[in-house]
């Protein structure tokens, strides 16, 4: 998979190798990065204040894995956005699955 970061790098990386790595200031995690291990070096692909965030970029990189596409590395805002607009679209859902429960 070829994965374009937001600085326009591209690397050629199997999706089995990406992982997220906790970096810390003090006692407290300041953010998390997607990472992948080139040659015995570290490379940081992406980093995000929020676990659920990070968790998310993986999740829409494995939606990709049989593309030929390169996979754009999303900024945190716009995966916020994403995380919101689908639980609004679930909560919407359950709320129409409550109301036609409660006219049987």
């Amino acid at each position: 998979m070829i994965i374009k970061t937001l600085t326009g790098e591209e690397y050629n990386i199997a999706f089995d190798e990406l992982y997220i790595k906790p970096f810390y200031e003090g006692d407290k995690v300041s953010k998390y990065a997607i990472c992948n291990n080139e040659r015995n070096t570290e490379v940081v692909l992406a980093d995000y204040s929020n676990l659920t965030v990070a968790k998310h970029m993986l999740h829409l990189m494995a939606t990709f894995l049989d593309s030929s596409l390169p996979v754009a590395i999303r900024k945190e805002i716009d995966l916020c956005e994403d995380m919101w607009v689908s639980a609004t679209y679930r909560l919407e859902k359950a709320r129409r699955i409550k109301g036609e429960m409660v006219e049987c």
